[in-house]
This record gives C-alpha cells, structure tokens and sequence, in this order.
C-alpha cells in the first residue's frame, strides 16, 4: 500500500490499516472536466489495485462534496470499475 501515492497526480490517499479514504480539490466550475480527470485516476488505482491482487469493494465505496451551502454544485458521475459511485453527505 505505502507505493499507492505515487500511482495517482490529484487524489491524495489516507491509510489506516486496511481502510483508504482518497480527497482531492478541484475547481467546480468545469463539471466535464473534473468528471473526466477523477475517472481517470480512479482507473489508476483500480488497475493498481489488480495489478497487486488488492480488491475493492465498490458497493461500500462511497463518495462526498464538501461545499458552501449557499452554491449549487453539479454532482459528477465517478465510477470504479463501471460501477456508479453513490455521493452521501
């Protein structure tokens, strides 16, 4: 697990024994984009993943926007695997 900081540009891994939580900033004004860029880090990892016999669960795997209340926010549709990542608050 220590090498899984590396396979990514912009999410930012947290590890606890055999819990990952990753977090990234973006700007959310180009809803397209930030959809596209975090897909395609999750492909990353989820190949690393493959590559080191390490399995996901996507059905806990959950995702979450941290934002002002007072701005309407476009939730991206991010996937793992062609599974479909469900945003909670």
């Amino acid at each position: 697990m220590n090498d899984l900081p590396y396979i990514t540009k912009c999410l930012t891994p947290v590890i606890y024994a055999d819990d990952t939580t990753m977090f990234t900033t973006i700007n959310i004004n180009n809803h397209v984009a930030i959809q596209e860029d975090i897909n395609k880090e999750l492909k990353l990892v989820s190949d690393w993943l493959k590559l080191n016999k390490l399995s996901l669960n996507s059905e806990k795997t959950k995702a979450m926007l941290f934002h002002s209340p007072q701005r309407q926010v476009d939730v991206p549709n991010i996937y793992i695997d062609d599974n479909k990542i469900d945003f909670v608050k």
